[in-house]
């Protein structure tokens, strides 16, 4: 487990010298707006992948917007339980249906707005997300902008 900038990362596959390593989100900072990283570089001074977001990684008081990065493909079971987050800005590709059941279980989350590139691009992803972020497979019926 590393913390960096007042967020705590959990190494779930080490980096090797040809290798990008990964890691799970666990806990977000006291922020209004808080970003999980597509990528972060660790005290051990090598790059990780952020592929997961771990459960009640977002239990802090203040939060109100997560932009969730573009290498995160699972989003752990009652991640956003606890969360006074309202807004969700989804910059990833790589979500399925398994990969965010009952991710937003217990949350306030209301709106997800996808910005994975181009507003083609976004407007593809609409689409898909709104078969993924339902009110059954999620936790929580939400509008996707």
């Amino acid at each position: 487990t590393y913390k960096q900038g007042g967020q705590e990362y959990t190494v779930t596959a080490l980096a090797t010298s040809n290798a990008q390593g990964k890691v799970t989100f666990r806990k977000a900072k006291n922020a209004k707006k808080v970003t999980v990283p597509a990528t972060v570089k660790l005290a051990d001074g090598k790059k990780y992948k952020v592929t997961a977001i771990g459960a009640k990684a977002f239990k802090a008081k203040k939060i109100r917007t997560v932009t969730i990065g573009s290498n995160v493909s699972k989003i752990k079971k009652y991640a956003f339980k606890s969360s006074k987050a309202v807004k969700l800005i989804v910059k990833t590709k790589k979500l399925t249906k398994s990969g965010v059941k009952g991710s937003l279980k217990g949350s306030k989350v209301k709106k997800i707005r996808i910005k994975v590139g181009k507003r083609s691009q976004n407007k593809k992803y609409i689409k898909k997300y709104r078969k993924i972020f339902t009110k059954k497979n999620a936790g929580k019926r939400v509008t996707l902008l």
